[in-house]
């Protein structure tokens, strides 16, 4: 190209540049819609995230949200390069809340371009997180839409992404953008979702590295031969079993595939969470740790400082059925040796108790005496080791608050 042809097409990029229409206030526009019923229970969780190129394909792209298995009936779905009108119009159809927030006006399509979060369930707060750095040929801005949703009856903070090109901002304005969206999130002490289109996978490494989980690491191209757009999580339990993929029979509709996402309910996934760490405790740590406290019978103790309450855990009955008036002629007691061993559990996270009972007849009761602390749900039976005799039973009734 002569000198005289770059002359002018610098002089085009300034003039585009000199005038690009971003929408710059903190807090406007945002858009949302409330559509959505919350769904039933269910085992699992769904995201989907999908980049419609200039938004401009709403139908067909309701057409393969409503089609395909893998998008259908989505607990969150994630869009980029959205105008209000069609976040609304697929808002409708698959029955779901929104919030959504432009960036800017394309300079091609002369539409709104921004994300939006939908979601069946329940969104309790919708904001705008306003992303560092103008595009340094269009001079473009860029932000991002989150939403607090509560999916399951857990408040998860969302977030619909979509960070600069390599060739909009550099690598350093790129993460300083992400870095935007990590602050904001840093002020929910709760779960957080973070999905879009990160135009490379550089930046979900550095969210990854930020203490994320990355279930979508190895899921593959997304766009050409890239795989730019990502779903990352913290505080969701353990997703390494999540299952994920790119339904790449969706075609002729952007120039990005769908990305989705399955994983346990928050629930359930903390529930499995828990019991397999305490697993892992009672197996790993010797029981003679300080970080123990030992259960034996009471028996003729001594105990130093006997002002701290102290109640049984375990008792033992010849036979409890149908017998509730017939007192206990073996329990299990906190063996307490002076009152600095005696300490509130509130802050423990898990606190294990090994039982062990020996073949016989006997009916084995555990009921731990937190009180209103403690809801019964949260206390799980790892698992009890039986006697050799086939006619031994152990009964274990969970009690709390």
């Amino acid at each position: 190209m002569s000198a005289l042809g770059l002359l002018a097409m610098a002089a085009v990029v300034a003039a585009c540049a000199s005038n690009p229409h971003n929408y710059l206030d903190p807090g406007s526009p945002l858009y949302q819609g409330s559509f959505g019923v919350a769904p039933s229970p269910r085992p699992e969780i769904r995201i989907v995230t999908f980049n419609i190129e200039y938004g401009i394909k709403v139908d067909q792209a309701i057409q393969a949200l409503t089609s395909q298995p893998a998008l259908q009936s989505p607990d969150v779905l994630l869009l980029q390069e959205m105008d209000a009108s069609g976040v609304e119009a697929i808002a409708k159809v698959l029955a779901m809340n929104y919030a959504y927030c432009p960036s800017s006006v394309h300079p091609k399509t002369k539409r709104d371009l921004g994300t939006a979060v939908l979601s069946p369930w329940p969104m309790e707060e919708r904001f705008k997180v306003r992303l560092p750095h103008l595009a340094r040929m269009s001079g473009h801005a860029r932000s991002v839409v989150g939403a607090r949703v509560r999916i399951a009856g857990r408040d998860v903070s969302v977030y619909s992404v979509h960070f600069g090109t390599l060739l909009g901002q550099s690598g350093r304005q790129r993460r300083e953008q992400l870095q935007a969206v990590l602050d904001d999130a840093s002020k929910s002490s709760g779960p957080v979702l973070v999905g879009g289109d990160f135009n490379s996978k550089g930046l979900a490494e550095h969210l990854a590295s930020s203490g994320f989980a990355w279930p979508t690491r190895e899921t593959g191209k997304t766009w050409k031969v890239f795989a730019f757009d990502h779903i990352l999580a913290r505080g969701l339990g353990d997703l390494s079993g999540a299952r994920s993929g790119v339904a790449r029979q969706v075609k002729g509709v952007s120039d990005h595939y769908p990305l989705w996402l399955t994983f346990p309910t928050p629930d359930r996934a903390s529930v499995m969470d828990r019991l397999s760490r305490v697993v892992r405790r009672v197996l790993r740590e010797p029981f003679h740790d300080s970080g123990h406290t030992g259960l034996e019978f009471a028996r003729n103790r001594e105990v130093q400082d006997p002002r701290p309450a102290r109640a049984a855990v375990l008792e033992i009955m010849g036979h409890s059925a149908g017998r509730e008036d017939e007192g206990a002629f073996g329990r299990v007691d906190p063996a307490i040796a002076h009152q600095k061993a005696h300490r509130p559990v509130d802050h423990v996270e898990d606190v294990v108790f090994l039982v062990r009972v020996r073949p016989g007849s006997l009916s084995v009761g555990l009921e731990p005496p937190f009180g209103d602390g403690v809801r019964a749900l949260s206390f799980l039976t790892v698992g009890f080791e039986d006697g050799a005799d086939a006619a031994h039973r152990v009964r274990a009734p969970l009690a709390g608050g």
